[in-house]
């Protein structure tokens, strides 16, 4: 695989950037959640590359690593837990040793991500545990490994997956021998996005990657022009998360593209059983997806219309209607941290965290939802107002639809 990167690292891409903005943006809020634990947390970049691009620019090992030093030097005189720091690389741990070697207590393991995983996540039952994935193509990602960690007894487990879902298509298609398919387009995407590997070897391998067979019927009908390349990235990543909400509460994703209307280059997969986490990511997606609006006005028109992640329009109306229908799943008032983090589940990003905000209150005061507020007064006797709970603030939300 190192021929196929070997440009990979000589300067850090635009949709790179992203991708570590969005680890950057989350790691710091979560580092100083998860420390309140006290419990021993466990971070693990399982495809750490070099730590550094040629160019200078620093990768996601370095930028974690700063992010965990920042946290603690913020939070001095608290009791800080055992932070371990793992980084798998298979092709680059002579560099990335180097480039780490002014960074204590971080374990750098030669080897691969499959063949290192199990041994790193042996005897962590009771503990958090942090993994970014993040592979050059699809190989490596077996799906049954996911098995393993939702039946693990860790205290806390989330995930970041890039997830290389056109690659997988364009692997499928070459598997199922429907090389028509191979519009220029899409090998024009895949050698901007940098190569990808060509070496996975048969149907069952492309089932093990995705967790099921349920691809085939999407690439057939890719291959019979009943949907579009478009539609089968689409559905397949919504049928790839759907697999991981199998075994994990909340999942939710974002697609990186640097064209309005371009094929995702891959999708950034959020995985959590934490209500908090949830909702965290959404939020932070939401910021990034306006970086990442700024990078697509530089290479497309802008639109007209405010666009959500999959740049499809959105608004204040469509937005209600998918509040009001998530909201009659529920019999009884449901927390809003829960409701939340089970709307974007179901639902995607679908909407920007500003609009959402601006719904639910313009919902409570049409007297179409009730909102019931702990504590319902301020400390200075008015009438409290916030809509998000915080167990810092001790701000407990509830909502329901007024029937």
């Amino acid at each position: 695989m190192k021929k196929d990167t070997a440009d990979f690292f000589v300067s850090k891409k635009e949709w790179s950037e992203v991708k570590d903005a969005l680890l950057e943006c989350y790691l710091t809020p979560y580092i100083t959640k998860i420390i309140h634990t006290h419990k021993t947390v466990n971070y693990i970049d399982c495809f750490a590359g070099k730590g550094k691009f040629d160019d200078g620019k620093l990768g996601s090992p370095i930028l974690a690593l700063n992010i965990i030093a920042n946290c603690m030097r913020k939070n001095k005189g608290f009791p800080f837990p055992k932070i371990n720091k793992y980084f798998i690389e298979c092709d680059y741990s002579t560099e990335l040793k180097e480039n780490l070697k002014n960074y204590r207590n971080t374990t750098v393991l030669n080897g691969t991500y499959q063949d290192n995983i199990k041994s790193i996540l042996q005897q962590k039952d009771g503990e958090n545990v942090f993994l970014y994935i993040d592979p050059f193509g699809i190989k490596c990602l077996d799906f049954t490994l996911f098995d393993l960690y939702s039946k693990s007894n860790f205290s806390s487990i989330e995930m970041l997956i890039n997830f290389n879902s056109f690659g997988f298509i364009r692997e499928a298609c070459r598997i199922k021998k429907m090389e028509s398919v191979y519009i220029p387009e899409i090998d024009t995407i895949i050698k901007i996005f940098g190569g990808l590997e060509q070496d996975v070897e048969s149907e069952q391998e492309l089932n093990n990657i995705a967790g099921g067979d349920y691809w085939i019927k999407i690439i057939e009908d890719f291959y019979s022009k009943k949907i579009t390349c478009y539609d089968a990235e689409k559905l397949f990543s919504e049928a790839y998360c759907d697999k991981l909400k199998e075994r994990f509460k909340y999942v939710v994703n974002m697609p990186i593209r640097l064209k309005a209307g371009q094929q995702p280059k891959y999708r950034m997969i959020h995985v959590t059983n934490n209500e908090d986490g949830c909702i965290l990511m959404v939020q932070n997606i939401c910021n990034r997806w306006k970086n990442l609006s700024s990078i697509q006005l530089k290479n497309s028109a802008p639109s007209l219309f405010e666009e959500n992640i999959e740049n499809e329009i959105i608004d204040e109306g469509s937005t209600k209607k998918v509040i009001i229908e998530q909201l009659n799943q529920y019999e009884n008032p449901v927390h809003m941290s829960c409701f939340l983090s089970e709307l974007f589940t179901s639902k995607g990003v679908f909407t920007t965290w500003e609009i959402l905000q601006k719904t639910l209150r313009n919902l409570e005061k049409d007297n179409e939802i009730c909102i019931r507020r702990t504590p319902s007064i301020t400390p200075k006797g008015k009438k409290s107002t916030f809509i998000n709970e915080s167990r810092k603030d001790n701000h407990s939300v509830e909502i329901w639809i007024n029937k």
